[in-house]
């Protein structure tokens, strides 16, 4: 198996920790995204769409990583993705839950606009309409994820670990970058911990731990937006 990742994209962090953490063989090769190598000759022909991560096997790609997750669960036998009816449909609803609300209001809206050059060049009016959105609506999502996903158990569908930890941490983990404060979500900051604490935690985010130290935008800023959306 061969995976395409860049260290600096969220979801392909999700495959490489839990696939360092299940002990899986596999060859790497890292896409710069920064550096245009997804709009290298001949990478249209791994993912027409350009992106990362991409999951090799034989003659088979995979793109999208909450698929990718599911496939190597699968592959592997791996109890992380549960075979149960109900218990699978819950894992596959929590990773729907990420992909949509969650990922457009505080992935997008809230921490991108402050890191990447297609949002940070936008007209100023503009990009503090979206950080205004993602700041109300991201509370919302984190409330839910907080006092109801993770309340009272250890893990997003229980107390056992399951591929939708892997593929939410990363995403909410992306709250680093504009050092967004945890704080008033407790159980969100536990689970956090329990998934930093992982043995492929640290070999697939240290990199994207590393930019975040050296180019974290003004913590003084994100405070007052918070501030602002109580």
């Amino acid at each position: 198996m061969k995976l395409y990742h860049d260290p600096f994209s969220a979801p392909a962090r999700a495959v490489r920790c839990f696939m360092l953490d299940e002990g899986m063989t596999f060859e790497e090769q890292v896409i710069d995204l920064m550096s245009g190598d997804h709009f290298g000759e001949g990478y249209d022909a791994v993912n027409p769409n350009r992106q990362v991560p991409v999951l090799v096997d034989g003659e088979f790609h995979l793109t999208e990583s909450a698929a990718i997750l599911k496939y190597l669960a699968d592959k592997f036998h791996s109890s992380a993705y549960p075979q149960g009816l109900r218990a699978r449909a819950r894992v596959n609803e929590t990773m729907d839950w990420f992909n949509t609300g969650f990922l457009f209001n505080f992935v997008y809206c809230l921490v991108y606009t402050s890191i990447l050059p297609d949002f940070t060049s936008m007209n100023a009016i503009s990009r503090a309409d979206i950080e205004h959105m993602g700041a109300v609506k991201s509370r919302k999502y984190l409330d839910v994820l907080d006092r109801h996903m993770l309340a009272g158990h250890d893990y997003l569908c229980g107390d056992e670990i399951t591929i939708a930890d892997y593929h939410g941490a990363a995403l909410a983990n992306m709250g680093t970058a504009v050092d967004f404060d945890f704080t008033r979500y407790p159980n969100v900051t536990a689970w956090l911990a329990r998934m930093s604490d992982r043995p492929g935690w640290e070999p697939s985010f240290a990199a994207f731990n590393g930019f975040v130290a050296a180019m974290r935008m003004e913590p003084e800023r994100m405070k007052a937006l918070l501030a602002t959306h109580p």
